[in-house]
């Protein structure tokens, strides 16, 4: 048992069916999304069960320098800033390549793209770039407790054309059951974008037991009879 991003699994899984050359999985419509992660998955022995309300997608970052020197709030501004003075992106390794990450920036909003940065997918690494005054523009995952930590400055998707990414958790087809379908469709139906980011915030800064912080998580949402640990075992 695995929570997965959804679009970037989706993805995966249509290179390796179709080859390095297949058209990207880009869509707004969670349905569609998930659709086609469960007709890849299928194949390979692998069951996606229901998806979560939190859709982990892009948070490109600016430092507050940056975006008071530019005036920058969305990637709109950051493209019209972008064409007198092209902007350093920093990113995971695979951001030049995935349909989320540069090609996003570059297809979508047509933002121009200086030089790439490799970084780590998000991490702490991710989080120090961005008040690095050699990079201009950094990738986090919107559910990163950073974000909050740090007042970091996102901008907004402002064309809405960001593709959904929700977590769903993926598990062997043989391990299903209807009980263990049930109390996983049960927490992902309580789970929301701004609360997966608090949680992370509270296990990442606060440095807060994860257990702790995922009971009460289940407390609040008359969740606390279920067994996180033991479902984990037994998947």
């Amino acid at each position: 048992l695995a929570p997965m991003r959804m679009n970037v699994i989706a993805n995966i899984l249509n290179v390796d069916e179709y080859g390095a050359l297949a058209l990207p999985i880009d869509t707004r419509n969670v349905d569609e999304l998930i659709s086609d992660a469960r007709d890849l998955a299928l194949p390979r022995g692998m069951s996606v069960l229901a998806p979560t309300n939190v859709n982990v997608g892009n948070a490109f970052v600016v430092s507050d320098g940056y975006a008071g020197l530019t005036g920058v709030q969305t990637l709109s501004d950051l493209a019209r800033v972008s064409d007198a003075a092209p902007v350093v992106v920093g990113g995971p390794p695979t951001c030049p390549t995935e349909a989320w990450c540069l090609p996003f920036l570059k297809n979508t909003y047509g933002i121009k793209v200086k030089a790439f940065v490799p970084l780590d997918a998000g991490g702490a690494l991710s989080r120090s770039a961005v008040n690095d005054p050699n990079i201009d523009v950094v990738w986090l995952s919107g559910n990163d407790g950073g974000i909050t930590e740090f007042d970091f400055n996102v901008l907004e998707d402002d064309l809405g054309r960001e593709p959904v990414n929700p977590i769903a958790p993926v598990m062997q087809q043989s391990r299903v059951d209807p009980d263990i379908t049930k109390v996983l469709n049960l927490v992902s139906s309580a789970l929301t974008t701004q609360e997966i980011r608090e949680m992370s915030h509270r296990v990442d800064f606060n440095r807060e037991e994860m257990n702790d912080v995922v009971q009460e998580f289940l407390r609040t949402h008359d969740l606390s009879a279920i067994d996180v640990a033991a479902l984990a075992d037994q998947s």
